[in-house]
């Protein structure tokens, strides 16, 4: 009865607890052991076999965790094939962690018929994996797309070899980056979708230069059709010339506003924010920007006394 009644399933940290579920499911195979599971973290111990039934057909959420040592055995391929086969109402799909897709595995298109958000978190992302993720998702309906790299390390990601062409993610729509704009310009480069109209980047304790913006906000201005809403996120920056990085990162925004961006949003956390001009801190003003539908700045000052905004200055849409 109480099997019955599970209808979330998080295990804690320690070992124990993330190697139980695929223990429990392996005793009981061919069965919904949780028949009203809706939202599972599940961490890929042991071998799979095709016959095992991994996931219940209640499933609405799914957040797996191919361990590192493991990952060229099939078994993420192998999990992702079980859950479009038996969960058809899958709406969004997490995979977390170091892996490399198995050469050996087709990569055929998966049907998820209801697949709507997928996240990848990844400590390190090749061209190929970002390619052979979006081959095995290629049939399914994924609108929201969100990208976070951990790794601060300069080569982890490298999106820049030749022979892995931009075709990734076909339909997707809107698309959150969790990383510097360098990266996040090679990523939206690699996708292919002319439904793409929202952008989101963030980024904390990570320096980004003008010129890294300026070259993804022409990216974004230069795509067709233009993309409708950009949010940027930036956390805890310092730099010794506040008032010309703030001048300098507003100007790269004009190509996109000109392009034809309807919403923009912008959270900046500098150190030493409260010693913006106030020249500059007229450009943060909605009626600086005339010909945007929908605009908000919040800057906040990012020293160890907090984060009080020092400009809340927007917004001039609903």
């Amino acid at each position: 009865m109480y099997a019955y009644r599970v209808r979330r399933i998080s295990p804690r940290e320690d070992y124990l607890d993330r190697v139980l579920y695929q223990r429990l499911v392996s005793i009981r195979a061919g069965i919904d052991l949780f028949p009203r599971l809706s939202s599972l973290r599940c961490y890929l111990f042991n071998p799979l076999t095709p016959e095992m039934k991994m996931f219940p057909s209640s499933l609405r959420y799914l957040s797996l965790y191919p361990e590192y040592a493991l990952v060229l055995d099939g078994r993420a391929e192998l999990a992702l094939c079980q859950a479009a086969r038996d969960a058809p109402f899958l709406e969004e799909l997490y995979i977390i962690g170091i892996y490399r897709l198995h050469p050996d595995a087709g990569l055929r298109p998966l049907d998820f018929k209801k697949l709507h958000r997928v996240h990848l978190i990844a400590n390190m992302l090749r061209p190929a994996d970002l390619q052979s993720f979006s081959r095995l998702l290629s049939a399914s309906p994924i609108l929201n797309l969100g990208i976070s790299l951990r790794s601060s390390s300069e080569v982890a990601l490298q999106l820049n070899e030749t022979g892995v062409p931009p075709s990734t993610f076909p339909r997707v729509e809107r698309i959150s980056i969790y990383d510097g704009p360098r990266r996040a310009a090679d990523i939206v480069s690699r996708i292919c979708s002319p439904y793409l109209n929202s952008v989101t980047i963030e980024h904390r304790d990570r320096f980004a230069s003008i010129s890294e913006y300026g070259r993804f906000f022409t990216l974004l201005a230069q795509r067709h059709p233009p993309v409708y809403s950009l949010e940027v996120r930036m956390g805890r920056i310092y730099v010794n010339t506040r008032n010309e990085y703030v001048r300098g990162f507003l100007a790269t925004l004009e190509p996109l506003v000109n392009a034809g961006l309807v919403r923009l949003r912008v959270e900046m956390s500098l150190y030493g924010a409260w010693k913006i001009e106030e020249d500059v801190k007229k450009r943060l003003r909605p009626e600086a920007w005339p010909t945007l539908p929908y605009f908000e700045f919040v800057l906040t000052e990012a020293s160890t006394l907090g984060t009080l905004p020092l400009a809340h200055l927007g917004d001039t849409g609903p």
